[in-house]
């Protein structure tokens, strides 16, 4: 009988194995090496330089992570915790595109406090600004989870309410508003009334953002105008 034959002599050469990564990637054969000539040098290289873009790719989704941070910074008020005017606007151009495209309605309410003044003027500016906390954390309290409440400023507030036409809205409004009156601020023993003038407008087709919410500004003020506001005493 002849010699046996070794079959294993004629295997195919297997693939260095990197400590930590397994069997070099099949992707150096693209290389147009062939695995008898990747040698434990190539191996080492092959692996430094995975192991560098995965550092690398950690590094960015860091990055990623820290300028999602900062852009959420960005967007919330200074003294409430709530998006702001960036924000805002921002979320309004959103919903009209989306009120242009699908017709699903939305309106909006442009807030103001009123006696924020004699506040500050009598008590300090701490005091308006518990005022202000407080008629931001009623506001978002009392809309849905799915409406966007923001600051635009000073003594001002903004909601979008989507899938809300006018009616819709009013009775939003008249709700929020039942809600402040029996819910006064407490400072230093006093309790301080909390009143908000708040204007409503519907989304239209043709709506830019800065003309919805002017018209909402408008009609908050011909509201405040009918509610006649006037200087109140609040230090007794």
């Amino acid at each position: 009988m002849g010699a046996k034959v070794q079959w294993s002599a004629f295997r195919k050469p297997q693939l260095p194995v990197i400590p930590g990564l397994g069997t070099l990637p099949s992707q150096v054969s693209d290389l147009g090496l062939p695995p008898s000539e990747i040698t434990p040098r190539v191996s080492m290289a092959v692996s430094a330089l995975l192991d560098h873009l995965k550092s690398l790719s950690r590094e960015l989704d860091s990055a990623h992570r820290q300028i999602a941070e900062l852009t959420e910074l960005v967007d919330v008020d200074c003294l409430v915790p709530l998006p702001n005017r960036r924000a805002f606007t921002r979320r309004l151009d959103w919903a009209i595109k989306m009120f242009q495209r699908y017709k699903t309605p939305f309106s909006i309410l442009f807030c103001d406090i009123n006696n924020l003044k004699p506040v500050n003027d009598q008590l300090g500016h701490q005091a308006g600004d518990a005022v202000i906390n407080r008629v931001a954390e009623l506001l978002r309290a009392n809309v849905r989870d799915s409406d966007f409440v923001a600051r635009l400023g000073g003594d001002e507030f903004a909601a979008i309410l989507f899938h809300a036409r006018q009616a819709d809205a009013q009775k939003r409004v008249q709700g929020i508003q039942a809600v402040l009156q029996r819910s006064p601020l407490l400072w230093n023993g006093k309790k301080l009334p909390l009143s908000v003038a708040i204007g409503i407008a519907e989304a239209e087709q043709g709506d830019v953002p800065d003309a919805l919410l002017d018209r909402a500004d408008r009609a908050m003020y011909a509201r405040k105008h009918a509610m006649r506001p006037r200087q109140t005493d609040v230090s007794a």
